[in-house]
């Protein structure tokens, strides 16, 4: 289980992988098969999960990727995990233990 930081509970966002590089193929495989949704049509610039009615997150990408090329698409920089409450900004104080656990768990499967 993984628990926030002091300095985590007053967040905005999971920053705990934010500037690391991932490969396109690595977020797919591992995002996807936990319930992280790309955008639809080709191009990804970040991944989204609802973790209830209420709150979702999102995993920003730089500079993003096109799914048609993916087998030529180089490492994606991840940027810090955004929180939204009922469409509005919120905060790691908006997610539930196991929610925040269950998001760090995706972030550190990438590698």
């Amino acid at each position: 289980m993984h628990h926030p930081t002091a300095a985590e509970k007053e967040a905005d966002g999971i920053s705990r992988r934010e500037g690391d590089a991932v490969s396109p193929r690595k977020l797919l495989g591992v995002l996807e098969s936990r319930g992280w949704q790309k955008e639809a049509g080709g191009s990804v610039d970040r991944f989204e999960r609802r973790l209830s009615e209420e709150v979702s997150v999102a995993l920003p990408l730089r500079p993003g990727f096109e799914v048609a090329y993916l087998a030529d698409a180089e490492d994606v920089t991840l940027g810090a995990v955004e929180i939204t409450r009922g469409g509005q900004p919120g905060g790691v104080a908006d997610l539930d233990a196991v929610a925040f656990s269950e998001v760090v768990g995706d972030l550190m499967a990438l590698g």
